[in-house]
C-alpha cells in the first residue's frame, strides 16, 4: 500500500481551485484503493483555520468543513521523541512544525507527502518524500 501524506495546503487548494487540476488529483488519490492517506492531528485545526479565512460566509464554510471530514483520512499521534526530531527538521529548513511535521510522516512512513505550499516545497524539497502540486 502507497501512503500518501496530505497538509492543509492541499485540502484548501483543492476547495478553492478554479482550473480542478487539484481536485482531480485529491480525487485520483482518493479513488485509488492501492493507496492510503494519512496526515497529522494537526490538520483539522489548520484546515477549519483556513476555510474560516477562505470565505466569509459561515453555512459554506460549515459545508467546506462536512466535506472535508468526510474524506479517508487517518490522523497519525506523533510521540514525544518524534515531535523532537521535527522541531529539528524545522529548525534545519526554516519551517513551521506543522510542515515538517506532515513531512516527517511521509519520510517515516515511507511515503509521499503532497503539498500546494511552494515555500516550504523550496525549502525542504532535498529532503525527498515530497510533491508539489498546483
Amino acid at each position: 500500500m502507497k501512503n500518501y501524506i496530505i497538509d492543509a495546503s492541499l485540502i484548501v487548494t483543492s476547495l478553492s481551485d478554479k482550473s480542478g487540476q487539484v481536485n482531480k488529483k485529491l480525487q485520483s488519490l482518493l479513488s485509488n484503493r492501492g493507496t492510503q492517506l494519512l496526515s497529522t492531528v494537526f490538520l483539522d485545526f489548520e484546515v477549519a483555520n483556513a476555510i474560516r479565512f477562505l470565505d466569509r460566509d459561515i453555512m459554506r464554510v460549515k459545508n467546506y468543513l462536512d466535506a472535508f471530514f468526510e474524506l479517508p483520512i487517518k490522523k497519525v499521534d506523533l510521540s514525544k521523541g518524534q515531535i523532537q526530531k521535527v522541531v529539528n527538521m524545522s529548525f534545519t529548513n526554516g519551517t513551521t512544525v506543522y510542515d515538517a511535521s506532515y513531512h516527517f510522516l511521509a519520510i517515516s512512513r515511507d511515503g509521499i507527502f503532497v503539498t500546494c505550499d511552494h515555500e516550504y516545497f523550496q525549502k525542504s524539497h532535498h529532503l525527498n518524500h515530497i510533491q508539489l502540486l498546483a
